[in-house]
């Protein structure tokens, strides 16, 4: 089935060339050492609110530290041995990885509050559980991508990608 349009017209559909522009700048604006090396403290320390309309309320959140990413990328893989003999498959669980994000990066409501635990009768060695009472699965997605961005994971690269793949079918 033909649309008449060129895979580039396609893309640029689907994704504004200034984002696309942005994403993949390799220019600095000034000397990057520079910049670096003006960096303070609170470089790392971004927030934006998330507006949860069934609550609502915005969802304040954060940027991921690089410990507690690598604590969710330890607690999401599984590996998996499908046929005895055979090399284990590590696979991600991308539920677990979200509701993960959740938990680390909201800042208010602070989900590591003990009452939240004790009113959704949640162990809170278990936070994925208290994620999945009190937020709807495309809300969990919503905050998980706020604090995915947030953390540095621009996914304009990801839709180029899925927009190209979606091309050739």
């Amino acid at each position: 089935m033909t649309t008449g349009r060129t895979k580039k017209q396609t893309i640029e559909k689907e994704i504004p060339e200034e984002e696309i522009q942005e994403t993949f700048n390799l220019e600095n604006s000034g000397n990057a050492i520079d910049i670096l090396l003006n960096l303070n403290g609170d470089a790392l320390h971004v927030e934006k609110s998330v507006r949860i309309r069934r609550l609502g309320i915005n969802w304040k959140v954060r940027a991921l530290t690089f410990d507690e990413f690598e604590e969710i990328a330890d607690r999401s893989v599984r590996i998996t041995r499908p046929i005895v003999g055979t090399r284990p498959r590590r696979t991600v669980d991308d539920k677990l990885t979200n509701m993960l994000m959740v938990y680390y990066g909201s800042v208010d409501p602070s989900l590591k509050d003990a009452r939240l635990f004790e009113k959704y009768k949640v162990n809170n060695t278990d936070p994925c559980e208290l994620v999945k009472k009190v937020l709807l699965p495309g809300e969990i997605a919503t905050i998980a991508g706020t604090i995915s961005g947030l953390s540095g994971f621009d996914d304009v690269f990801s839709r180029l990608v899925e927009a190209a793949g979606n091309l050739s079918e």
